[in-house]
C-alpha cells in the first residue's frame, strides 16, 4: 500500500534516493586502484520498490507482446 502510495503521487523518499558508494576488491593487489569495483549501498525499501516495479513492467510488457 505504501508504494502505491508513492507511486499515485509521484514522490521518492529522499532517504531512499541516497546511495553510499563502497569499493569492493576484485582481485590482485589491494594497492592497484583499478583492482577495484564499485558497489552502491541504497536502502532496503528502495531495493524493494525497485525489484517489484520491475517486476510489473515485465510482465505488462511480456502480457503486451503476446
Amino acid at each position: 500500500m505504501l508504494f502505491n502510495q508513492l507511486i499515485s503521487v509521484g514522490y521518492v523518499p529522499q532517504a531512499w534516493l541516497n546511495a553510499i558508494i563502497v569499493p569492493v576488491l576484485k582481485k590482485g593487489a589491494a594497492g592497484e586502484l583499478c583492482n577495484y569495483r564499485p558497489i552502491s549501498l541504497t536502502c532496503v525499501p528502495s531495493k524493494i520498490m525497485e525489484r517489484v516495479l520491475s517486476h510489473k513492467i515485465y510482465a505488462h510488457l511480456q502480457q503486451s507482446r503476446a
